[in-house]
């Protein structure tokens, strides 16, 4: 039986939540290879899926509804490598909620916004 709000996705991707005592949130995935490309580098259209993933946690463990999502843009600068850490921290106004992923050396490297 499935843990509640635990989706498939969710397992897989086995990020670990951390509430942010400031209202928002942190998730922190591991790559793997199984999510690079053939260079090892983190596939571009993860970065959508790990920002997605930590919104979803972000809404199952603070009890917020779910977020409609009526655009997304993702901004690369870095792509990470296999077995690199990744922090996606979540920002929320009543505007727009945009995530943040950081690399495990606190690099920036990819912003997704949602309006």
């Amino acid at each position: 039986m499935r843990e509640q709000g635990r989706s498939p996705i969710t397992m897989w991707l086995s990020g670990t939540y951390a509430a942010n005592p400031f209202g928002g949130a942190s998730v922190a995935f591991k790559i793997r290879r199984e999510m690079t490309n053939g260079a090892g580098k983190l596939q571009a259209g993860m970065f959508s899926v790990l920002a997605r993933e930590a919104i979803n946690q972000f809404e199952v463990n603070s009890g917020k509804e779910p977020l409609i999502i009526g655009s997304l843009v993702t901004e690369i600068f870095d792509l990470p490598q296999v077995g690199e850490q990744v922090y996606a921290h979540i920002n929320t106004t009543s505007q727009e909620t945009s995530v943040n992923l950081y690399n495990e050396y606190k690099r920036l490297i990819a912003r997704v916004i949602i309006t």
